[in-house]
């Protein structure tokens, strides 16, 4: 639960659960001012079945951590294998404390469970996070040989220690962001590579346009679940399901436009999609997507999430925008970002119409986020969230990769016309040639 300015407060929940929480203003406070998410918050009190799960959660949301700055240093001067043997004897450690607590709560096996999963789950973490940033910070130094050297396929044999079965691993805080890197991680770049491999394909070049989008995300997706299920050593881990349906919007709203295409690639994906929560999600999703009436658009549901992005264009209302969710370590993100400069320029201080640029601070570290902004985006509209508020804006508009576009309507509803920096500038034309 995030109660403001990235306070989380962990709990733990099964279906059917009623949570009671108690909050202590001053505990927040003295959060607040320690700067610290792992400040204790001492008068908190759960109450409920699970309430001793729930506080154990809270205890273990500051254990089992690796150092941000530590993982940035290696990132630049270790190759995987270096990380890996240096890494290994902290997971080590992390894998003794989490025996020693294990006894501690013997009698519970789901307190067990969570204790265990804690450290798997932060493991797999690290490894997939120490990999992210490495091929951004190659392109800005060319002349590290470090950053030239790739991992081989046993870097990620820790997937197959990892209990990607296990729901009770989904009550880890970072367990969001493992799964954003485990969907992109670079093992799946073979299957982002068909399209390459195809266009040489008499049969494929023969097919129509829509023909060849289905064709596709269909191969693309069988090649992906043959990757990750060599590398988990699981066919179809609940885990590599959750991310499957994340990047589902992505194909329905983005790719495939016809209802038939839809279709047939619902049906394949649901051959790896079994969980019964998660395949009446893909439904529901085809048929938001796909209704039988097209609205031109929605209005966002009331919420925290609603509430931090009406902030954000309060200051635009009247005006159509066209928001774009990105970050400094996202290649495509950048080039979609210049690619635009001279229709800013030509569109700056239009009454009718305003870019808006979103990021995290996050995924845009502090010094790299300012030259960018310097550079390519001075004196645009910009906002580097929390990581906590940039993580409210992906459930809130439903996306896991960037470049992420978002056209808002003048009365604040948000438009189901695709809107991409290819397209923008025949957008803009359609909409204000009369007044602009």
């Amino acid at each position: 639960m995030d109660t403001n300015d990235n306070a989380w407060i962990p709990f733990y929940a099964e279906p059917g659960d009623t949570i009671t929480l108690y909050l202590d203003w001053e505990d927040l406070m003295a959060r607040s001012r320690a700067r610290d998410h792992n400040y204790p918050l001492v008068h908190t009190a759960y109450m409920g079945k699970n309430a001793g799960l729930s506080y154990l959660a809270m205890m273990l949301s500051g254990h089992f951590n690796y150092s941000y700055d530590k993982l940035a240093q290696a990132q630049k001067t270790l190759t995987p294998a270096q990380f890996q043997e240096q890494l290994t004897p902290v997971v080590t450690q992390w894998q003794e404390q989490a025996d020693s607590l294990s006894c501690l709560y013997a009698p519970s096996q789901k307190a067990v469970s969570l204790i265990h999963n804690q450290v798997n789950l932060q493991a797999g973490y690290t490894y997939l996070e120490f990999q992210l940033a490495r091929n951004y910070y190659a392109q800005k130094d060319t002349t590290n040989q470090v950053l030239k050297v790739q991992p081989d396929v046993s870097y990620y044999k820790f997937l197959k220690e990892m209990p990607l079965n296990e729901q009770s691993v989904l009550a880890n805080a970072n367990v969001g962001s493992f799964i954003n890197r485990f969907e992109f991680m670079d093992p799946l770049a073979p299957a982002y590579n068909i399209q390459i491999e195809l266009q040489s394909d008499e049969d494929f070049k023969a097919l129509s346009e829509d023909e060849k989008k289905l064709h596709l995300q269909l191969k693309m997706s069988e090649v992906k679940d043959s990757i990750v299920n060599s590398l988990c050593g699981v066919s179809s881990s609940l885990f590599w399901q959750i991310a499957c349906v994340r990047n589902l919007r992505y194909v329905l709203s983005e790719v495939l436009k016809r209802r038939q295409d839809a279709e047939i690639f619902v049906s394949q994906l649901e051959k790896t999609v079994s969980h019964p929560y998660l395949r009446a999600t893909v439904r529901e999703m085809q048929k938001t997507l796909y209704p039988v009436t097209k609205q031109t658009s929605y209005r966002l549901p009331e919420g925290k999430a609603t509430d931090i992005f009406r902030r954000i264009i309060a200051p635009y209302a009247g005006k159509v925008l066209f928001v774009d969710f990105w970050a400094t370590t996202c290649a495509p993100c950048r080039q979609g970002i210049q690619a635009t400069a001279k229709l800013r320029e030509q569109y700056r201080n239009h009454p009718g119409f305003q870019f808006v640029y979103i990021t995290s601070e996050a995924e845009s570290p502090e010094k790299a986020y300012a030259e960018y902004v310097e550079t390519h985006l001075k004196g645009e509209a910009c906002f580097r969230l929390t990581d906590t508020e940039y993580k409210y804006m992906r459930e809130l508009f439903q996306f896991n990769g960037i470049p992420h576009y978002v056209v808002v309507e003048k009365d604040g509803s948000i438009s189901t016309e695709e809107v991409r920096t290819h397209n923008l500038a025949d957008f803009l034309k359609t909409r204000f040639e009369d007044s602009h």
